[in-house]
């Protein structure tokens, strides 16, 4: 049984650049050993989702389409991904990763024995006209 007391969450924005950070990123995962990694700005495509691997982490990604890219122009900035450690990829639902939110958030869902933790990657930019809507719409559940 894992210990529950404790949770390592952590957070990057990493800002673009993901092909070249993502040894970086490995390193960062084995000397930190966090939990969970939430990382902003991938910038990745969906397309290069499924090449990526993670020693000893799963991940979920919420990338910004071909079109959304398109439709963006030079404003690219977004794509969230979401890296929990194996040891409690049994335990996680992902309750939020559509492409409704153009690569702005996840919601994941982490069953432990005595609770259940919800946890938000959220990309949102800066800009005031652009943070409208952003906020997930969410529930209580017991």
């Amino acid at each position: 049984m894992e210990n529950t007391n404790t949770i390592k969450i952590e957070s990057l924005n990493i800002h673009g650049g993901f092909e070249e950070k993502k040894s970086g990123i490995q390193q960062y995962l084995n000397k930190n050993k966090p939990d969970v990694l939430l990382i902003q700005e991938s910038h990745l495509l969906p397309e290069a989702e499924r090449f990526i691997k993670w020693e000893g982490y799963t991940a979920f990604y919420n990338s910004t389409t071909k079109q959304q890219v398109a439709n963006l122009g030079k404003n690219r900035r977004r794509g969230v991904i979401t890296i929990v450690a194996n040891k409690w990829k049994n335990l996680i639902t992902v309750i939020d990763n559509t492409e409704h939110n153009a690569g702005r958030l996840i919601t994941i869902r982490l069953h432990l024995t005595d609770r259940l933790l919800t946890i938000f990657n959220i990309y949102a930019p800066t800009e005031k006209k652009r943070t409208r809507n952003m906020a997930p719409n969410t529930t209580t559940q017991s």
